[in-house]
């Protein structure tokens, strides 16, 4: 066409012509554009808040130019964007480019946010045609999941480190002479030893006095006790207080392996949804399991739920449940039921407090209001002084619900969700180590 020539000169037959020869040229460079496959590597569990690798290796034509899009679970977040991979809420991701082998090796980093199976779906695939005319789509059905275990780290902070040496424990005082109720050796009296524990017949036999030592009985039961309902939904610095004690429950179990003992579970809300008879410690199947629990908006059925205790666990147990109270009145069931057992089990009531409440009882509470409660004119915002003075209530009777049940002879651990972690492994050192159970 030559130069200068009006466009309203140029016939519809040369402008349908060049449509045609260019329609024509990017049908060809589509029909030479690649599909894809696509390989993903992702580990098969991680704990609550670690970070793990995604990797994508697609293959497809060499040096072909690409974009990839994961579609991820919405309670995984990305902590990275590593190279080029787009999530499915915000599709646009960077440029890839093939090797001379036709790979392209993508991937990011993430954050596992909710316990659960996090599931991982399509990965979506744009290759571009040769000459850059055309793109060809396509979406590979890759659905994988991710096992989010309750995290110890992340949840208790940095707690876990002293948590885990045996002398902060307890475990070192389980072996102090004296105390416990198995026999385990004779040895020569020596000064400050317990008159008590001098054995006279061996003695006798041995021409001096020689003392029995003793050993925390093993192969007791521990039961866990875990209240999925309303209460435990409540959030703590992120994380909600079923994560805590699901934490604590895991290292617990680790303790009573370390002790001999066996360990059963009770996960309940307004039915039991988890009855395990207690068995020899696997920590790995527990995990699996307690990954699985999610809190409810339900109100826990207490009656039944220690009923079924009851049922399931015939041999004495310590039993801990992981709960918070109320008041007396609210909370009768939950009371009722933890003095209902104490001629069964030992029971141990782990109360998780809510930060929010003792602030506001404190300072009158965050912006002027506790969490979830309102002024008298129904609106959030209430006077700071009535917030206090109904968070001490709340706090008053709490605390007189907990000390009925401590006079009656339940142990009571009363903590914030973190410090609580560490409050429930030294009672349970301390029963062992008095032979409570």
């Amino acid at each position: 066409m030559a130069a200068g020539v009006p466009l309203a000169a140029v016939s519809p037959a040369w402008t349908l012509a060049v449509w045609v020869v260019v329609a024509f040229a990017a049908a060809a460079d589509g029909r030479r554009t690649a599909s894809a496959e696509v390989d993903r590597r992702l580990p098969s569990s991680v704990p609550l808040g670690g970070e793990f690798d995604v990797r994508l290796r697609v293959t497809t034509a060499p040096n072909a130019t690409l974009r990839v899009t994961d579609d991820t679970d919405r309670a995984v977040g990305r902590t990275a964007p590593g190279n080029a991979v787009a999530d499915a809420a915000e599709p646009a991701g960077a440029v890839l480019r093939a090797d001379a082998d036709g790979v392209a090796v993508a991937g990011y980093r993430a954050e596992a946010r909710e316990r659960g199976n996090r599931r991982f779906g399509h990965v979506h695939v744009r290759v571009r045609s040769p000459l850059g005319l055309a793109e060809r789509w396509t979406r590979v059905e890759l659905d994988q999941t991710v096992r989010v275990l309750p995290g110890i780290e992340r949840v208790v902070g940095r707690s876990v480190a002293i948590l885990r040496r045996s002398d902060h424990l307890g475990i070192r005082s389980l072996r102090r002479l004296g105390e416990g109720t198995e026999f385990e050796s004779l040895r020569e009296y020596t000064p400050g030893d317990d008159p008590r524990s001098v054995d006279w017949k061996a003695s006798a036999r041995h021409g001096s006095f020689v003392i029995r030592r003793y050993q925390v009985e093993r192969s007791q039961n521990l039961v866990l006790a875990v209240d999925c309902g309303r209460l435990m939904r409540e959030e703590v610095e992120g994380r909600e207080r079923l994560d805590f004690a699901l934490a604590a429950c895991m290292m617990l179990a680790q303790r009573a392996r370390v002790f001999g003992d066996r360990v059963g579970l009770i996960a309940f809300d307004r039915s039991p949804r988890i009855v395990l008879p207690a068995g020899r410690v696997r920590i790995g199947a527990l995990a699996d399991t307690l990954a699985g629990l999610e809190s409810s908006t339900a109100e826990p059925n207490y009656p039944l739920a220690f009923a079924e205790l009851r049922r399931t666990f015939r041999k004495r147990a310590l039993v801990v449940l992981f709960s918070d109270v109320v008041d007396g009145e609210a909370s009768a069931p939950l009371i009722q039921g933890m003095l209902g057992i104490r001629r069964q089990h030992l029971p141990l009531m782990v109360a998780l407090r809510n930060p929010v409440v003792d602030h506001a009882a404190i300072a009158g509470g965050r912006d002027g209001h506790v969490d979830g409660e309102a002024g008298a004119d129904g609106e959030a915002g209430a006077d700071p002084i009535r917030v206090r003075a109904a968070a001490v209530d709340l706090l008053e009777a709490r605390s007189r619900a907990l000390e009925r049940m401590g006079r009656s002879g339940v142990q009571i651990v009363d903590a914030l969700p973190g410090p609580g972690v560490e409050a429930v492994l030294r009672r349970y050192a301390e029963i062992k180590a008095r032979s409570l159970l």
